[in-house]
């Protein structure tokens, strides 16, 4: 196989993951084009009854990134159940070209992430991003020493899974409220 042709190939693959990801983000945008929908018609509903409304608006930006696509469809439902915007990502890849494309209040990692190194991921990105809170995920309870390395690259919180969701919607909450309040400021 000439050199030539390698390029056609990775020039190929590169062009299909772009589609997908186009593809997911389409999905996405039409979940919330949906939720958007569900916020009007209950709003509308509402201010004929008299009652509060049941459906928060969207907020913030959250990037989740899990190789497990149980997990990574999980975490986002339940955020988005909460009212959160949220994006996902598969592998180190395409966390870097989200974060690339989007500026995100919160991003919630998997220590086991594949296509990146962690450390070197959270080091750079938390330069590039200070104000993005990072919530490290790993299986299993974290040593002290690896703990510290993780908060020391700039991890704003490590999580062992399995975790509770509510505190975990809890914290992310928290981080973009305090985006929302520096960003006022």
């Amino acid at each position: 196989m000439d050199g030539s042709h390698m390029h056609l190939n990775a020039l190929e693959a590169l062009e299909r993951v772009l589609e997908l990801l186009q593809e997911k983000d389409a999905e996405l945008q039409e979940l919330y084009r949906q939720h958007n929908e569900l916020i009007q018609t209950q709003r509308s509903t509402d201010a004929a009854s008299g009652q509060a409304a049941a459906i928060v608006p969207l907020i913030g930006e959250s990037l989740v990134v899990d190789a497990e696509a149980a997990t990574r469809i999980t975490i986002s439902h339940r955020l988005m159940r909460s009212g959160l915007k949220v994006r996902t990502a598969a592998d180190g890849i395409e966390a870097v070209e989200a974060l690339a494309r989007a500026k995100y209040d919160v991003l919630i990692f998997d220590y086991m992430t594949p296509r990146v190194q962690p450390l070197d991921f959270l080091t750079v990105m938390t330069k590039r991003r200070p104000d993005t809170a990072v919530i490290v995920m790993i299986n299993g309870q974290p040593t002290p020493m690896l703990r510290d390395e993780l908060l020391q690259a700039g991890a704003k919180l490590v999580l062992a899974k399995p975790f509770d969701f509510a505190r975990l919607t809890g914290l992310v909450r928290q981080f973009v409220q305090r985006a929302a309040t520096a960003e006022a400021a």
